[in-house]
């Protein structure tokens, strides 16, 4: 059954609500319903309102029989609004008139409760009405800082310096889904029905419920695994990756490869600590460059792989180049904002 516009549809929609509906009648709206996306969201969004109008309606002090006269006063000007009415009367006999009576007050009900919903979405406004069917995107952005974010499920993300973080105010719907820009560590809270999935670049993670890093640069992303387990999806490839488990993808290449994460320095910007485990040099000085926003280089290549087994807890720059310079057995030279290791 088709309907060729939405009053139709309206009335169809207010006889169900009531339980009203013929069995037929009840068939077609459920036909209706079911039938598209865009038919699905449409009912969803009356029955709110419906919903709403019978809770205001309950609560209200408003005399009904007054509003009525007052509506059919402005339907019908010319006879005070009663001339439908005195006609119905006129034609009926005596022992129709119950019948009447009910039909009316059937029919009372209905215009009522269609014009209580009119009202009732137009006191909402656009923005309410959208606050309550479609969550409001939230934007939260780092700058020379890192920040923490508690989202609407309980989970916790930290946040990089010079990051981004995109999410809904309530998720919906059977995922939970954020965008990232930079880098950010994700401790996720369990949810085995809605998988949570993070967006970064061309590429996705989704998890049930663990912690991860997942750092995002010009030319590459690299997530690490702390606990639990990831699937990373991206370019026609896909990867699970589990706790101590890492990889680097090129964005040229686009190629997923799993391998061992050996440290702890991810979680330099998250625990305020340079953990090095037989670390290479060239990654320590990597890292002091994002933490400090310093300009150190390695200028000599033959030490760029000496390795470093230590440990500094938010030391100013020059004290761990001294420490790594003593160490190492090797020089420090600066040149302006440069620091040269050789």
């Amino acid at each position: 059954m088709q309907y060729p516009n939405n009053h139709m549809i309206d009335e169809l929609l207010v006889k169900f609500l009531l339980g009203e509906c013929t069995p037929k009648e009840a068939m077609a709206a459920m036909d209706w319903i079911e039938e598209s996306d865009a038919n699905r969201s449409y009912y969803d969004h009356f029955s709110l309102i419906w919903t709403k109008s019978r809770e205001i309606a309950a609560s209200s002090k408003v005399d009904e029989n007054a509003a009525w006269e007052r509506f059919l006063r402005k339907v019908n000007p010319a006879d005070g609004g009663n001339a439908a009415v005195k006609k119905e009367w006129t034609r009926a006999e005596d022992g129709e008139r119950s019948k009447i009576v009910r039909i009316s007050e059937r029919n009372f009900l209905f215009r009522a409760a269609a014009v209580l919903a009119v009202i009732i979405t137009g006191l909402m406004g656009y923005f309410a009405f959208e606050r309550l069917l479609k969550p409001e995107d939230i934007q939260v952005a780092t700058t020379n800082n890192t920040g923490k974010t508690e989202l609407p499920d309980g989970s916790n993300i930290i946040l990089n310096k010079h990051s981004a973080l995109s999410y809904p105010s309530r998720f919906r719907g059977n995922s939970r889904q954020v965008k990232l820009k930079g880098e950010g560590f994700f401790s996720i809270k369990p949810n085995k029905d809605k998988p949570f999935i993070v967006t970064v670049n061309d590429f996705t993670v989704t998890v049930l419920g663990t912690s991860f890093n997942i750092r995002e640069t010009p030319d590459s992303t690299v997530i690490v695994v702390e606990t639990g387990i990831v699937r990373v999806n991206g370019k026609g490839s896909q990867l699970a990756l589990r706790a101590g488990e890492k990889t680097t993808i090129h964005h040229r290449e686009g190629v997923l490869k799993k391998e061992k994460q050996p440290d702890q320095l991810y979680n330099y910007y998250r625990t305020k600590t340079f953990t090095c485990d037989n670390t290479p040099l060239w990654k320590l000085v990597e890292v002091l460059n994002q933490a400090y926003g310093a300009n150190i280089i390695i200028g000599n290549p033959s030490i760029r792989n000496l390795p470093l087994t230590t440990t500094f807890n938010e030391e100013p720059l020059n004290k761990i180049l001294n420490i790594i310079t003593q160490t190492l057995d090797i020089s420090l030279q600066q040149q302006g904002d440069k620091f040269i290791l050789q």
